[in-house]
Order: structure tokens, then sequence, then C-alpha cells
């Protein structure tokens, strides 16, 4: 093989590695935001607050 073929499947390695890390990090960052969401909904839901919110929103609908 020439060596600009070594240095292309090199780049062709580098980035499909640099793609996998990527969409590893986004499933990571998306699962610990939606964790993040589902806890503030929680607490919004069970605080006095949010009791009363959700009385009134359900007594319009």
């Amino acid at each position: 093989m020439d060596e600009w073929k070594y240095t292309l499947l090199n780049g062709v390695i580098s980035t499909v590695g640099a793609l996998v890390v990527g969409a590893l990090a986004f499933v990571a960052a998306s699962r610990a935001a939606s964790k993040g969401i589902d806890a503030a909904v929680t607490a919004a839901v069970t605080s006095n607050e949010g009791q009363q919110d959700l009385t009134l929103w359900k007594g319009e609908q």
C-alpha cells in the first residue's frame, strides 16, 4: 500500500471513533437530563405549591 492509503485509513478510523464517542456522550447527557427533569417534576408536584397548581389546573379542565 502507498503511504496515502494508511493516512486515509487512519483518518477514517479516527473519525468513526470520534463519532462513536460523541454519540455515547450525547446518550449519557440525554439520560442525565431526563433524570433531572423527572426529579424536578416530582419535586414540583409533591410541593404544596405544586399541589395547589395541579388542583387548579384539574379544576379548569
